[in-house]
């Protein structure tokens, strides 16, 4: 094992000589859109909940009840937006293929 001074706390072990190769890789992911799915499901009902819970309230102008809507339906959209993008990537990597 060799140590360099320049550059304390690495070292380097002198294994064999180092070849470069130009290699292709292929990455694949998985996305289970159906979580995604479900789970944004889940969500809208909350809101809806929520926002039927806010209007039988005396007092509609609580801060959390009078924005929650608002950002809610911000934050779904980005939801629904990144899971289009998804399917739209798949599919456009789909029809390359054939």
């Amino acid at each position: 094992m060799d140590v360099y001074e320049e550059s304390p706390g690495v070292y380097f072990e002198n294994l064999g000589h180092v070849t470069l190769s130009h290699m292709a890789w292929t990455i694949i992911v998985y996305v289970p859109l159906h979580t995604v799915d479900d789970e944004a499901s889940h969500l809208e009902k909350y809101v809806q909940y929520i926002d039927k819970t806010c209007s039988r309230m005396f007092v509609r102008n609580w801060s959390a009840c009078s924005h929650f809507g608002d950002i809610m339906a911000h934050k779904l959209r980005q939801i629904r937006t990144t899971r289009q993008l998804l399917v739209d990537i798949v599919q456009t990597k789909e029809e390359n293929r054939r």
